[in-house]
């Protein structure tokens, strides 16, 4: 079995902004705010919610990664955070609930090479806009579910693999993946639902703040 991995969020944890939030924002209409809506009251779940938005949306996959290119930041201490994750043989995986090629046009622009990137994909056709998702879990029970890419179960998958799974991210659909990290670093409305449920974690403000768990991985 080998030592520790590390398993990250992307949007709004390697990256400053949501990538699907913004595109949402930019190009969607008022259906888009109904299905936002709808999903925040809890009458649609994730998986149902990103499948509404994108149909609602006529950008071609040119423009999509213009946009993307354009308005996604990563996360100022990442660069770092990688560079030196990769002098300790540490290997990362991108774990999302948003799409890869919003992944590859961010990460591809920032020469970061992840040894995994585990997300659905957007396929762009004459008829819209179609969403890949990369699980299908039809019995998940979480609030927001279910998602299109089970968190909980790569990091199940990992442990299986790793002595230790360190746990990255931000938002709703880290929730399941955070419960079963031996480690969990989280901000935003993860950090909220660690506290709220008394889970072990570190918050972080950026990935400056997480370059101490480097040190104690050499």
């Amino acid at each position: 079995m080998r030592d520790t991995i590390i398993l990250s969020d992307f949007d709004g944890t390697i990256t400053k902004q949501d990538s699907n939030t913004l595109m949402i924002e930019r190009y969607g209409n008022h259906l888009n705010h109904k299905l936002e809506q709808q999903f925040t009251s809890g009458e649609i779940g994730t998986r149902e919610a990103m499948t509404g938005h994108f149909q609602n949306l006529t950008i071609s996959e040119r423009e999509y990664d213009t946009f993307i290119n354009q308005e996604i930041e990563v996360d100022p201490g990442f660069p770092e955070f990688y560079t030196k994750l990769q002098a300790v043989g540490v290997p990362l995986v991108v774990i999302s609930g948003g799409y890869t090629n919003a992944i590859n046009v961010v990460l591809g622009r920032e020469g970061i090479l992840p040894e995994a990137i585990l997300a659905n994909t957007l396929v762009f056709t004459p008829d819209g806009i179609e969403n890949c998702f990369y699980h299908q879990q039809p019995d998940c029970i979480k609030q927001f579910g279910p998602c299109g890419n089970c968190k909980a179960s790569h990091v199940q998958r990992y442990k299986n693999q790793y002595r230790k799974v360190i746990f990255i991210g931000d938002g709703l659909t880290d929730r399941c993946g955070a419960e079963h990290a031996d480690v969990v670093c989280a901000k935003g409305h993860l950090a909220e639902y660690c506290r709220e449920n008394g889970f072990n974690y570190t918050e972080y403000e950026d990935f400056n703040d997480l370059l101490y768990l480097l040190e104690e991985l050499r």
